[in-house]
């Protein structure tokens, strides 16, 4: 077994162990308007209440966590009718982790 070495490009991954190629994986993109599933994960400064997100997502479909405790839509925040952000009702104390699980919207 010789060295192994690790070299990643903007779209590819190749490991090679002495002069062997092992592991050659070209990456792509998520096309996040088929709906795509994504995960965004928060950690609260204390002074904002609007999280915003990088694409639109499907209204309803967030699942939304601070510290771990499940909130409600309508009770704990809301969705902007842009599908591109959530604002809380009340901020979330600093360094709290907010999780939210949801669907991109495929429109």
């Amino acid at each position: 077994m010789g060295d192994i070495a690790v070299q990643i490009d903007t779209d590819v991954i190749n490991v090679t162990v002495g002069d062997d190629p092992v592991i050659n994986v070209t990456l792509t993109s998520i096309d996040v308007s088929r709906g795509a599933p994504f995960t965004k994960v928060f950690i609260s400064d204390g002074i904002t209440a609007k999280l915003p997100f990088d694409y639109k997502f499907k209204s309803g479909s967030l699942l939304v966590f601070l510290s771990g405790i499940f909130q409600g839509k309508g009770s704990d925040y809301t969705e902007a009718e842009d599908g591109k952000s959530i604002t809380f009702t009340v901020v979330p104390k600093e360094n709290r982790k907010v999780e939210v699980f949801g669907a991109y919207d495929h429109d």
